[in-house]
Formats: structure tokens, sequence, C-alpha cells
């Protein structure tokens, strides 16, 4: 057995992981890539799983061929949908690539059944799955991608420009095992990580997966996928949208955001907001309330209707995090600005960061955007918890008043205490509480902020406009836990400006599991200096 470095000691000493797989990982990712290795067989399974689902596929108008979007109609009312694509097609213009430059922070995880003398970057010493022997030829064979997805679980497989796979890669479970192990353990989760331990695509984790399965089979074994499980969100779409359910969701995130932290929700179980822009939202004890009460806000924001735009590719010039966008506070009159249509109708955008500047083409779409009026207008709807948990006394004591719901990208909804003061307001995720002490948190953040401003003025000293931003009002985020090192810490890890506290701004999955805070106007000592937190030597 390869000798493991001292370094990943903590995390091949954990206790409690539990397989959540059948098979070895190897053996799983070995049947995937004998069952789909053209693009061809890809789109036999997109045909075998429509065929299969029937009534309760949607497939997205808006998808320009060679393009696909197939998702899930829900369950309950298929007239809502699951925003998320269950499997989806792209071609090579608009699938994932590029370069990327990775930064070696430590040795390599060593494979147990590693060769004496193996280095990466020499070939596979563990068969690879073969090829096809004859390629075919047609119109279902070019570059791409083929993605299934569930929830944060995914699975990529690309092809080249023959349509032949030659890269694949899958998201979820415990990325050490999977590495350590890849040949005797299924994928594995740890359900006490602090940060969701994701468990993997649901096709992943069968006992009767093998190679070279056909389209019906795979097409079966995703019938029964747990994505309207594991997607908290649905949508609405009274007419295609260009950028089909996936749009509506982006159109309307903020706005959930926003419904969730300023909503009266006591007793409430259903959030709705208008999937244009966020600006209608609603919320009931039912469905059916939520429903009506959201209509009657569709026509007070909209009571008339919104022409499209006529030029169909402007361009938009904006920094690349939302989260500096300023909400002026008048969300009715912002319905026809391309910020808020940017999802929903595809155009070019430009982006300067300092020096970088970049533009992003728009991936083509079948449909145009309608008029918007109240009868085209789509939802975004979202379950709400039953109770919130009492507030410690230590955390009431030090002035937090009220828990606040939040939401990451997939729709899991989670508490987190709230603190209103006049120069800050501090969040608190349920994931972080045990490791927090609210006699010393507010010590802790000036530290923290104060040494991130005083490495950061290093990188942008003589750019006015960035120095400016640095010590203007922003969001500060600290995690709480080292998943390396296992263990307790707390130190700054992200910024983003932000003129007003909203709480909107806070995704709910960091949120969840470590600390947040707005400052309007952070702590700033000139004389520190120091290594940036997340390269500290161990120990330090």
């Amino acid at each position: 057995m390869a000798e493991l470095p001292e370094c990943y000691r903590p995390l091949a000493d954990r206790q409690g992981l539990i397989p959540v797989g059948a098979l070895p990982v190897r053996e799983v990712r070995r049947a995937l890539k004998t069952s789909l290795s053209t693009m061809d067989a890809a789109i036999r399974l997109f045909d075998a799983l429509v065929d299969r689902l029937g009534a309760a596929a949607y497939i997205d108008p808006a998808a320009a061929p060679p393009s696909r979007r197939l998702h899930l109609r829900d369950g309950d009312d298929p007239s809502w949908v699951v925003p998320q694509a269950l499997v989806e097609i792209r071609p090579m213009e608009h699938a994932r690539g590029g370069t990327v430059a990775m930064i070696r922070t430590g040795p390599d995880i060593p494979s147990e059944d590693r060769p004496e003398g193996w280095q990466p970057g020499d070939p596979p010493w563990f068969p690879k799955p073969p090829l096809p022997e004859i390629v075919p030829r047609g119109p279902t064979m070019f570059a791409g991608a083929l993605l299934l997805r569930e929830g944060p679980a995914t699975i990529e497989i690309r092809y080249d420009e023959r349509g032949v796979l030659y890269e694949s890669t899958v998201s979820g479970g415990d990325g050490f095992w999977a590495v350590r192990a890849p040949g005797r353990l299924p994928f594995m989760i740890d359900p006490s990580a602090r940060g969701a331990s994701v468990r993997p695509h649901s096709l992943l984790c069968r006992g009767d997966l093998h190679d070279h399965l056909t389209a019906d089979e795979l097409a079966a074994m995703l019938a029964e996928s747990e994505q309207p499980t594991r997607v908290g969100f649905r949508v609405r779409l009274p007419v295609p949208l260009p950028n089909g359910p996936a749009g509506v969701l982006e159109g309307a995130r903020r706005g959930i955001r926003s419904a969730l932290a300023e909503l009266s929700l006591e007793g409430d179980r259903v959030c709705v907001v208008d999937g244009f822009d966020g600006s209608a939202r609603a919320s009931g004890p039912d469905l059916a309330t939520a429903m009506e009460r959201w209509q009657k806000d569709v026509w007070r924001v909209r009571p008339g209707h919104v022409a499209p735009r006529a030029d169909a590719t402007p361009e938009v010039t904006k920094p690349a995090d939302d989260a500096t966008d300023i909400d002026d506070g008048n969300a009715d009159n912002n319905a026809n600005s391309n910020d808020n249509l940017r999802v929903l109708h595809p155009s070019t955008q430009r982006v300067e960061l300092g020096r970088i500047r970049a533009t992003f083409e728009p991936v083509p779409s079948a449909v145009d955007l309608p008029a918007m009026t109240p009868a085209h207008t789509p939802a975004a709807r979202i379950g709400l918890p039953d109770a919130e948990p009492p507030i410690p006394d230590a955390f009431a004591r030090a002035g937090f008043s009220r828990w606040v719901l939040v939401v990451d990208a997939h729709g899991e909804v989670a508490h987190a205490l709230l603190r209103d003061e006049a120069d800050r307001r501090t969040l608190i995720g349920e994931g972080a509480l045990d490791l927090i002490d609210p006699s010393t948190l507010d010590a802790q953040i000036d530290e923290e902020v104060a040494d991130y401003i005083a490495d950061t003025a290093e990188i942008v000293r003589g750019e006015p406009e960035f120095e400016a931003q640095l010590r203007g009002p922003a969001w500060h985020r600290f995690a709480v836990w080292d998943a390396m090192r296992q263990r307790a810490v707390f130190r700054h890890a992200s910024s983003s400006t932000s003129p007003r506290p909203r709480t909107d701004d806070a995704n709910g999955d960091p949120t969840r599991w470590g600390v947040s805070c707005w400052l309007r106007r952070p702590p700033d000592d000139p004389t520190r200096r120091r290594v940036s937190c997340w390269l500290r030597p161990p120990g330090e």
C-alpha cells in the first residue's frame, strides 16, 4: 500500500464515514465510460429517457439544436417544473472548457494500489475502459458534453470533435477516499461534515451497474432519479422563455432570498416569487393561498406591461459579482433594465474588473422574450420549514434577536441568527453556532477583516477605485471549520462590496456553515501584514 503523507492523516482518521454506493468507485466510472462512450449513445439515452418519463418530461423549447435540455415536472402539480435539467446535451461551443491554472498546496494523495515508483503523469496502471473500435458517423456525432444532474451532484461526460468520450468528471462523495481507495471502496459521505457532505448522483450508487449498459437500461435507472427531493425549487412558465426553467430561477433568486429575509412568514409554508426580476413576492400556508396573493402582487408591480427590448444582443458593462449591484429601492421601475433581463434574454456580456476585461457570448435560444404582461409572468416557489429553533441564551444576551431563513443554490432552506446594529449586520448559520463564542465574536471579526484589508491593499495599491471599495461597506464571510485538518478555526473566507446590508446577499450554503458580517466601516490598521489566511503553515 502506498504510504500516505502525514498532512492527510486527519482525513484518513475520520470516524463516521458511511458508504452510499454499492460498487467500487473505479468500477462505477468504468461502467459509465463504456456505456456512454460516444455522443450518439448520449443522444439515444436522452430519447429513451423522454419515452420512459412520458407526461412527466418537460423538454425545454428554448434549447437551440443540437442543444437539448430535459426537465422533470412536479409529481403533485405538472404545471410546475424542476428548474434544474435532469439531462442536458451541450455542443462544444457551449460546453465547459478552457485552461485552468492549479496551485499545488500539498503532495498528491496516493492510491492504495499504486505501483512503487509511479508518478502523476505516468500512464495509468489499471486498464482503461475500451473505446469503440468502430466510431459511428452522422449528425449525432459531434463535440460537446452530456450532463446528468441531481441537486448539487453532477456527472459530466465530454466528447471530442469525433463525438468520442475523452474526459469525465463527477461531483459528490468524499473526495479523499475516492482518490485513496477507488478500487476497493464505493462512494462515501461524511454526515458530520461542516459544509454539507454531498451525496453523489444516485446513478453512481446503484449495485446493478455494469459495462456497456444499453440506453434503455440507463434510462430506467435515471427515471428513478432523486432529483425532485434534492432540488427544493419549482418554477412555472406560462409561455416559453429564452433560458427556460433555469433562467426563471436565476431571475427569481435574489427575490427569493429577500422574501425569506424580509416577509412575515409566521405560519406560512410556501413562498412564491416573480421569475422575471423577483419583484412580486408572496407567501401563504399552502400553495393555492400563496399563488392567490402572488397574483395580486404581480398586478401591483406590473399593472400594464413592459415590452421586450428591440435590441436582440445588447452589450452590458457591469462587475462580475452580482453582490455589487446597488438596490435603489425602486424594483417596480426596474423591470426592463438590462440587469434584470440578462438571464431571461440572452445577450452579450462585457465584464470589466480592474485590468481584466472579458466578453461572454450568449447561448443561442430558440424562443424570444415575450411581452412582460402579468399573464406571461413566470413564478418560482420554495417550501418553508415548519418551525424555527429557540435562540440560545448566550446569543440572545449578545443581541441576536431573530432567525432568518437562507437558501442555497438548490433550494435547501436553513436558519441563521441575525443581529442588526447601526454599522454592522451579523449572521451566524445554524451549523456554526457550537463553534462560536458570542462574547468574542466582534473582536475576531475585526481582527480578521483588518488582516484581510492589509493583505489586499498591497495587491490593489495604485488602483483608487479598488482601494476605495476595499475600505467601503461590504459583506465579509468567515469559515469556522478547517476540513483539511479537521479542527475549528476562524478565518476570513471572502468579501463582496454592498452599499446596504441586504440579507439577500447571503448565499445559503456558506451562510449556514459559517459567519457573515456586513460592515459599514471596516477596521483598518495599515501596520498589519501577514500571509494570506488560507496559506498559513500547519500549526500557525
